[in-house]
């Protein structure tokens, strides 16, 4: 019998059980429903407002050589614009600014060419510790050369 109680207030408790456990989950999912409906209604009637925001796919690059003392250097210019120096395997020096300074942005990138995106891998260096760099060059070839032999 008190099986039937449960069962009897159970059928009592469900309409409004009923009436509020659905409540959530169609709000959910209507949450999601209308923004997947908005976005093939979007995508059906404003299809040409939904183009212009993906970025065109095009050759990200264009390359332009220059003298140097070690020969020739390819300077490419990516899709953003700025000017880096291809290092090989995937590696790039960059020079950009940020805040107003300008940085060279060490950094690996991987995708397809013409897709590449920048990676974790890399680092940022100011004038001053670009300027450092520059001056302990001779000493890092020497222990570069030391660590080779």
């Amino acid at each position: 019998m008190a099986k039937r109680k449960t069962a009897a207030s159970s059928d009592n408790e469900d309409p409004s059980d009923a009436s509020v456990q659905p409540s959530p989950p169609p709000s959910k999912k209507t949450a999601k429903k209308p923004k997947v409906s908005n976005v093939q209604g979007d995508s059906d009637g404003d299809s040409e407002e939904e183009k212009p925001i993906k970025k065109p796919k095009s050759k990200a690059k264009s390359t332009k050589t220059t003298n140097s003392d070690r020969g020739d250097v390819a300077i490419h210019i990516n899709s953003e614009g700025d000017s880096y120096v291809d290092l090989g395997k995937k590696k790039r020096a960059t020079v950009r600014s940020f805040k107003g300074k300008p940085l060279v942005d060490i950094r690996e990138f991987y995708g397809d060419e013409g897709q590449e995106k920048p990676g974790k891998k890399g680092i940022s260096l100011t004038d001053e510790q670009w300027e450092m760099l520059k001056k302990s060059m001779p000493i890092i070839d020497r222990l570069f050369r030391e660590q080779t032999k």
